[in-house]
């Protein structure tokens, strides 16, 4: 293994003098580690490879990834942990990513297509909602003749 990828290795290993997954002992020193074994090998990379350049959401956690390429790293990095699946599925298919426009922060603004919703969309349909119903409520008491009653509703829906 090259030495970064020992660090790595150590650290979501347990067992073996390995430590606790997570956790890499104070006494490891990737420049003093015992090479057991070495191995020729050969990597044939693919001259162009075809990677999303969109933004897609995690499902188990909510958080954007690069593609679904990136994703699939993500879920491979996670598995068995903070809800997410100990065995991920190799083929998934791309509905299950969905793609997720950000805002200038990096922040997920909504879901495009799937049936996911996350909560702060939901929260401002929900308070959405709400405002419309206050809202006829009002028109309501002011076609009744009750413009007290309105006007108080108003100040509490303004602040006013």
């Amino acid at each position: 293994m090259l030495a970064r990828g020992l660090y790595l290795h150590v650290l979501r290993s347990s067992g073996n003098g390995h430590g606790e997954s997570n956790d890499v002992p104070d006494s490891f020193d990737p420049d003093k580690a015992e090479t057991v074994g070495t191995k020729r090998v050969q990597m044939n990379y693919p001259e162009h490879r075809t990677t999303e350049k969109v933004a897609r959401m995690c499902p188990y956690c909510e958080r954007p990834f690069t593609g679904r390429h990136g994703v699939l790293i993500h879920l491979g990095q996670m598995k068995g942990k903070a809800g997410h699946p100990a065995d991920p599925a190799e083929d998934f298919d791309p509905a299950d990513f969905p793609v997720v426009p950000l805002d200038e922060f990096g922040n997920i603004d909504e879901v495009v297509g799937g049936d996911v919703q996350l909560p702060a969309t939901q929260r401002r349909l929900d308070e959405a909602e709400l405002e419309e119903r206050v809202r006829a409520y009002i028109a309501d008491l002011r076609k009744r003749g009750d413009d007290e009653a309105a006007d108080e509703a108003e100040a509490l829906l303004y602040g006013n």
